[in-house]
């Protein structure tokens, strides 16, 4: 019982840390078990990659792929979103930046009903990381999804002046 009690423990502390930006804490954790990283799994079946992404902190990602299978990077929550999603949802350029620095592929997967991470960016209002995925990937800017829309087209529909000026 109590190692499950530890281990549960251990997992809330990794949690707290990502999703803080307790780099400290972080690392502490993680050098006292490198394996927990790519093994523990939070609601919605996010992984530390996810957290880290949705709450903007690049250093615990970069700590995290460090030691982590570079693959996490691809690992999808219960919705079909990689970290690179969560961040374009959340409007975390920074984070994009990093986990799109060496391989743009996580970016290109699709989403439900074949939207596109701009489709996201247009749907949660995010519009500077809307620029920055634009730049990085204008090859997704004439992708329909599966209602035949492009990220541009959702926009006007959602009357999202400002990016439909962009």
């Amino acid at each position: 019982m109590a190692k499950i009690e530890l281990a549960e423990t251990v997992d809330k502390k990794l949690y707290d840390a990502a999703t803080t930006g307790d780099i400290d804490t972080f690392q502490t954790l993680v050098q006292q078990d490198p394996f927990l990283v790519d093994q523990v799994s939070f609601a919605r079946s996010r992984n530390l990659l996810h957290i880290a992404a949705a709450s903007g902190h690049v250093e615990i990602a970069r700590i995290l792929l460090s030691i982590a299978p570079d693959e996490m990077r691809w690992w999808v929550d219960d919705q079909g979103m990689n970290p690179v999603h969560i961040a374009a949802m959340k409007g975390h350029v920074e984070i994009l930046e990093f986990l799109l620095q060496n391989d743009l592929s996580p970016a290109m997967e699709r989403l439900h009903r074949g939207q596109t991470v701009l489709h996201l960016c247009v749907k949660h209002r995010q519009l500077e990381t809307l620029k920055f995925l634009v730049k990085k990937l204008d090859i997704l800017v004439p992708v329909n999804d599966d209602d035949g829309e492009k990220a541009f087209d959702l926009a006007v529909r959602c009357n999202r002046d400002e990016m439909i000026e962009y």
